[in-house]
């Protein structure tokens, strides 16, 4: 790809969660969950401006906050199908003209932004790649990327399922789209803490980090978060023991997506 003008991050997001419902408009040292996320992915250099951040939730009135809550963070909002993300990821692609699409789930607002910078400039530099994920990371640390054929590709090929959970097998394990990885892991070490949102208990441990690392208008990275888990281990029990329920319920929800 010559130009990166068409880079965009989606960020899925609604606000119907059943373990934890509003959760990316829930309070967080003292912002919006998704406000923590948006500030990171606008230090990633390949989006700086937040003319490039799109929220792509979906048409239920119930989401009608997070369309106000964008207008007023002064990003995008895209709204499409409620169940199918395939469908709404492609749909958005077309609606801003998206070439290249960095995704980070509304659930990870600590994502860190030298990640975002490192998937996308394997993809950027490597024109027969469609994917890149990044691997060793904490989960809710890993970016992924992907590109609009690739997405075009995907939709086309799949049998439409009417959730979101592991839509990234479509990629990754279909063998319809070229993927890559970076290690990540390799930089910063591997890590058992969880930095997704799906229960009181991850809230109450992003607060504990952000306690200790968030300065506002400064972005901290995953050297940090890793010096401070080493330095204060305790941190990680605080939402370690959701862990074993969380991969029970996203193996039984994704297991039907390639099928």
């Amino acid at each position: 790809m010559e130009t990166v003008e068409g880079v965009f991050c989606f960020i899925p997001v609604r606000l119907s969660s059943e373990r934890l419902p509003g959760k990316c408009l829930l309070d967080l040292h003292g912002h919006p969950v998704l406000h923590h996320l948006i500030e990171r992915v606008c230090a990633c250099r390949y989006i700086e401006e937040s003319e490039r951040v799109v929220i792509c939730t979906t048409t239920a009135s119930a989401d009608d906050p997070l369309e106000a809550f964008a207008a007023a963070r002064g990003v995008r909002c895209f709204r499409g199908d409620e169940n199918d993300i395939v469908r709404r990821f492609r749909d958005a692609a077309d609606w801003v003209d998206a070439e290249v699409i960095l995704e980070i789930d509304g659930d990870d607002p600590l994502c860190a932004p030298e990640s975002m910078d490192s998937v996308l400039d394997h993809l950027l530099a490597n024109d027969d790649l469609e994917f890149v994920g990044a691997r060793g990371l904490p989960l809710g640390l890993a970016p992924r990327c992907f590109t609009r054929d690739g997405l075009h590709r995907v939709m086309d090929r799949r049998v439409p399922v009417d959730q979101d959970t592991g839509y990234e097998l479509l990629f990754t394990e279909s063998g319809w789209v070229k993927c890559g990885h970076v290690g990540e892991g390799e930089k910063y070490g591997g890590s058992e803490a969880r930095f997704t949102l799906d229960y009181e208990e991850d809230l109450a441990f992003l607060e504990a980090v952000l306690a200790e690392l968030y300065v506002p208008g400064e972005v901290f990275g995953v050297r940090r978060i890793e010096a401070l888990l080493a330095a204060k281990p305790e941190l990680i029990e605080i939402n370690s023991g959701v862990a074993e329920t969380y991969w029970a319920r996203w193996n039984e929800r994704a297991s039907g997506v390639l099928w």
